[in-house]
């Protein structure tokens, strides 16, 4: 009886011996194997990143529909339907294309836009731009003809705001806003759009660094300086100016100080020459507030020393 249980037991021994032999893994062998088995992690790593990437080309295609709608409205101010309707088919490719990513979306991200507000007769138009890789989305819409005289331009200045998007619906009006425009019916197709773009920019977000503020006016000032656009850029600037102040009195480097007051002194020559729009004395203007712009830029990413105590000697 013993002896027959002494097999049994040798034969189960033996049986879990390979089985043991087939799970485990030699140090050689596991330097042979794919990195996603030896780290499961760095797969979810890339997953991760993967999202992230989908998330911020959906950011970008949504701030890429945003500014087209606003060239469109752009267009149908000065009474221009053929480029408006290039915009409109813009904005749409986009919005088809965000379609097919996702129904619904609300940025967790503020984004930059260039905020413009123009006054016709007792009418407000409000339009988003969006400041993308620092460069505005350049309209090629000659706007100093026509009915330009009508318009004015009453305030220009960087803001950052959310963004959701119900995609079917930008479709749909867009889809509208189209259809609208090859009936030449700019009043329609104006609803259309208007009705996306208040449902789409959420509420704006409150910088609170006078520094970083006053570089996006500054590029923001630029961009509308290289479209001509003179009075936009001087609201631009002003924010600039202003934010400049507020920085000012923060900072503690004497230096520092003496430049920043500089700046805001330029600013204003700049501002009256601005008032003229004499094209000679213009030319470089784009160049300056970009040199400003970058300067600004070295300033937040070195900041001046602030006042402190004096280090006690080390002892020997």
């Amino acid at each position: 009886m013993k002896c027959q249980l002494i097999r049994v037991l040798v034969a189960h021994i033996l049986m879990l011996i390979p089985l043991a032999g087939a799970l485990a893994v030699s140090p050689a062998q596991a330097q042979q194997e794919p990195a996603e088995k030896i780290q499961p992690p760095a797969a979810d790593a890339n997953h991760a990143q993967e999202i992230n990437k989908a998330y911020f080309e959906q950011l970008r295609n949504g701030s890429l529909m945003i500014g087209h709608m606003s060239l469109a409205l752009m267009a149908l101010e000065h009474g221009v339907l053929d480029v408006a309707g290039k915009d409109v088919d813009e904005a749409l490719k986009l919005a088809r294309t965000l379609e097919k990513s996702v129904p619904e979306f609300k940025s967790k991200d503020s984004l930059r836009f260039g905020k413009l507000i123009h006054e016709e007769e007792n009418t407000t138009r409000v339009f988003y731009i969006p400041i993308v890789d620092e460069s505005f989305m350049v309209h090629g819409l000659d706007t100093r003809g026509g009915e330009r005289e009508k318009i004015r331009e009453t305030d220009a200045r960087m803001v950052h705001a959310h963004v959701s998007l119900d995609i079917r619906k930008a479709v749909s009006g867009l889809t509208d806003a189209k259809a609208a425009l090859e009936k030449k019916d700019a009043k329609a197709a104006e609803q259309a759009l208007t009705g996306i773009m208040s449902a789409t920019v959420g509420d704006e977000v409150i910088v609170n660094d006078p520094l970083h503020v006053t570089h996006d006016n500054l590029i923001l000032a630029a961009n509308l300086l290289r479209e001509e656009r003179y009075d936009s850029a001087r609201f631009a600037l002003k924010y600039a100016r202003k934010d400049l102040g507020d920085y000012s009195s923060r900072v503690h480097d004497p230096a520092r100080k003496q430049h920043v007051e500089q700046m805001r002194k330029e600013i204003d020559a700049l501002s009256d020459r601005l008032r003229k729009e004499d094209p000679t004395t213009l030319q470089k203007t784009e160049d300056t507030v970009k040199g400003w712009g970058a300067k600004v830029k070295k300033w937040f990413d070195h900041p001046a020393p602030e006042p402190g105590h004096i280090p006690e000697p080390q002892s020997r």
